[in-house]
């Protein structure tokens, strides 16, 4: 569950929704994609401007503040844990694969840095 900066609230499941409630707890929107969401995965950046969630087709779906698409990209062994996202929008998570285990950064556009 993450907030962004007016306090609405967002929720991934895995049945593929990604809920937006308002800080009274009212739902402003949902939107469903096919395929799971990983729950623990949505991460805002630090402006509170865009959504990141991933998706178990290992895809790190990056939205705006009503749950459109802006840039969606794949990235094969990414873990379930929440993205990190720093203040020049570079993610930063831990590979789902075995030991040794890694920090991998990319840039919004996917390219591994």
């Amino acid at each position: 569950m993450n907030t962004d900066l007016q306090g609405n609230i967002y929720i991934a499941n895995n049945t593929g929704y990604l809920y937006s409630l308002s800080k009274e707890g009212e739902l402003n929107w949902k939107v469903n994609y096919s395929g799971d969401l990983f729950p623990k995965s949505v991460s805002m950046t630090p402006d509170g401007n865009s959504i990141f969630v991933v998706g178990s087709d290992r895809k790190i779906y990056i939205l705006d503040l009503d749950g459109n698409i802006k840039r969606e990209f794949g990235c094969v062994g990414i873990d379930r844990q929440p993205l990190l996202i720093d203040n020049s929008s570079n993610i930063y998570f831990l590979p789902g694969c075995q030991p040794p285990a890694k920090l991998i950064s990319m840039d919004s556009t996917g390219y591994i840095n």
